[in-house]
C-alpha cells in the first residue's frame, strides 16, 4: 500500500493504457490488495491526470469518512452503467475508463468493453480464473483480453490451470521472453 509504489505502478498503467488500450476504444479494471489501496490508486491516478476512474468497494458501518464516497451502492450502479458504455464523450458514451476494485466485480461481471485487467493482489484457483474471464468477453474489434500482473501470479495461474487438459492450457500462458523477438 506504499503510495510511492502505487504511484509508480499507476505511471506504468497509464502509459500502457494510453498506448495500447484507449486507442482501440476499450477500458480497464485495476484489482488492488485492499480497500485502502483502491483509494490510493484513485488518488494517484487523479494526480497523474489519468483517464477517468471510479472506485467500487464494499462498505462497513465502522468505515472512516474517506471510504464513504466509494462505498455508495447507488453511485456504484451508475458508475458500472457508465463503464459499460462505449468510450467517448458523446451521446450514449462515457469517458469512465478505469474501475478500481478489491473484490467486487471479479466474478459474474460482464463488461465486454473491458480489455485489460491490471492485477496487484493475490488471487488463486477459481478466483483467479474468474477474474481473468472478465477481460475475455468478446466485443466488436476486440480479439483478446490482457492481464498485466504487478503481483507475480504466474505460479498461481499454473496451479489454477492444472485442472484443465494440457492442450487447453498450451496457449493460455506465454513467457514474456518468448514475445520479445516478435516485438523487435
Amino acid at each position: 500500500e506504499a503510495p510511492q509504489r502505487i504511484r509508480r505502478v499507476c505511471m506504468d498503467i497509464v502509459k500502457h493504457y494510453r498506448e495500447h488500450i484507449q486507442p482501440n476504444g476499450f477500458k480497464a479494471m485495476i484489482v488492488t490488495s485492499s480497500r485502502n489501496a483502491a483509494i490510493i490508486y484513485k488518488e494517484q491516478l487523479d494526480k497523474l491526470t489519468a483517464p477517468q476512474s471510479a472506485v467500487i468497494i464494499s462498505g462497513d458501518h465502522n468505515d472512516e469518512q474517506r471510504y464513504w464516497e466509494y462505498t455508495d451502492s447507488t453511485k456504484h450502479k451508475q458508475q458500472i452503467e457508465d463503464f459499460k458504455k462505449p468510450l467517448g464523450t458523446g451521446e450514449g458514451q462515457s469517458d469512465l475508463s478505469f474501475l478500481i476494485v478489491k473484490d467486487m466485480l471479479l466474478t459474474g461481471f460482464d463488461a465486454p468493453i473491458a480489455q485489460v485487467m491490471y492485477l496487484d493482489r493475490k488471487l488463486s484457483d477459481h478466483s483467479l480464473l474468474q477474474a481473468i474471464a472478465r477481460v475475455n468477453r468478446t466485443n466488436k474489434n476486440k480479439f483478446r483480453g490482457y492481464i498485466v500482473d504487478y503481483y507475480g501470479l504466474s505460479d498461481y495461474l499454473t496451479e489454477a490451470l492444472e485442472m484443465f487438459s494440457t492442450e487447453d492450457v498450451g496457449v493460455a500462458l506465454v513467457e514474456l521472453k518468448e514475445e520479445i523477438p516478435k516485438l523487435k
